[in-house]
């Protein structure tokens, strides 16, 4: 139901070696629809049915995802302490947008 348009944006970097990514434009009539059904499935989802945990943190309002680096880190200092072997695996998805075939991504 959401109709938008899309175009190219310029992403900050290397000049040599351009970089896109998209950039949708919506109506006030839908940004305002988006809102709106956003906060009735946030209130569903937190408040009626308790679907989400007390630990997702990165989108909620009065939340932080600084109190998920916190519990980690003494989730860490834990194990430590007690000696345990520790291994992690991180993912820095902050260039997800660049795996986006822009041209297929673009057509109309």
């Amino acid at each position: 139901m959401k109709i938008a348009l899309v175009g190219p944006s310029l992403k900050k970097g290397v000049e040599c070696h351009p970089n896109y990514r998209p950039v949708s434009i919506l109506s006030n009539f839908f940004n305002t629809l988006e809102k709106f059904m956003y906060n009735r499935l946030i209130s569903f989802v937190v408040n009626k049915r308790n679907i989400l945990s007390e630990a997702h943190n990165g989108f909620r309002k009065m939340k932080s995802t600084t109190r998920d680096c916190q519990t980690f880190m003494e989730i860490i200092q834990e194990a430590i302490d007690l000696r345990l072997l520790i291994v992690g695996i991180f993912l820095h998805l902050a260039k997800s947008n660049d795996v986006l075939n822009q041209k297929t991504f673009l057509k109309n």
